[in-house]
């Protein structure tokens, strides 16, 4: 063993990564929510630097540096596919929808071809041309108007190239809309709109576990979070579904002593 070995202490971590907003005027978080199940979080810190070279000597060596910027940035991968999260990345908003009902709903349905409605998962759905209601496709034996997907909370109606119309009247020509009526329930739902809000600070904290040593924890502060706009939402995967949120780590000048971008606590080696 050479005399100057130093004692090494590895890191491997796992953890629950928490956000929530900062008070801009005390510049500490208004409480912390944690967001799930995250497999890959990173800070990165980059500078831009200025090289100046000598020109006396010959050599036109590198003789000094000037740093000109230093950037922070932090991205997370969540897989925890809530509204709150969602809207997250998305720089979005969520709302709670309550279940409840739909009456008379307005549809303009094409032969064909498949109409939404304005809320999903429903049922006793009642679709009305005028006042005369339409038949439901049930198994191909009878005449129908339209099938439900009623998971999705839309309507495929009766094209009438293969199978009768039982009620509905289409247009002139057929492939024109016809204005519809539909009244149903659904069950309780979130809405979440993407890019709806400005860009906020926001507190991120991760309470770790250093699992190479007995979990000790390891605590990292980020003290002004602003997330971009998640660059890319896979909706069709053969595995787990994931998205990243992503953006800058801004100077808090609030700080009095300390970093002004995050900190970490750790045990005592």
């Amino acid at each position: 063993m050479s005399t100057f070995d130093a004692a090494n202490h590895y890191f491997s971590g796992q953890g629950v990564v928490m956000i929530g907003s900062r008070n801009a005027t005390t510049g500490e978080p208004t409480g912390l929510r944690p967001v799930g199940n995250v497999p890959d979080m990173k800070i990165t810190v980059a500078t831009t630097v200025v090289e100046h070279k000598g020109s006396q000597d010959g050599q036109r060596a590198t003789d000094a540096r000037l740093q000109t910027e230093i950037k922070v940035a932090c991205a997370m991968v969540l897989e925890n596919w809530i509204a709150v999260n969602l809207a997250k990345a998305l720089r979005g908003d969520s709302a709670p929808i309550p279940s409840g009902s739909a009456t008379d709903e307005a549809l303009v349905a094409y032969p064909g071809l498949v109409t939404g409605f304005k809320y999903i998962k429903v049922s006793s759905v009642v679709l009305k041309q005028s006042t005369t209601t339409l038949t439901e496709f049930i198994d191909g034996t009878q005449p129908w108007d339209y099938k439900l997907n009623a998971e999705a909370g839309s309507i495929m109606m009766n094209d009438g190239v293969d199978e009768d119309f039982d009620h509905f009247t289409p247009g002139s020509p057929v492939t024109d809309g016809v204005d519809l009526t539909v009244s149903y329930d659904y069950d309780d739902q979130y809405l979440v709109n993407s890019l709806t809000q400005p860009l906020k600070d926001n507190w991120l904290r991760f309470e770790g576990l250093n699992t190479v040593e007995e979990n000790a924890p390891v605590i990292v502060d980020v003290f002004r979070f602003q997330n971009d706009p998640l660059r890319e939402l896979a909706l069709l995967s053969d595995t787990f579904g994931q998205f990243v949120i992503e953006g800058s780590v801004l100077k808090d000048d609030s700080r009095k002593t300390g970093s002004k971008y995050f900190h970490i606590k750790k045990m005592k080696e």
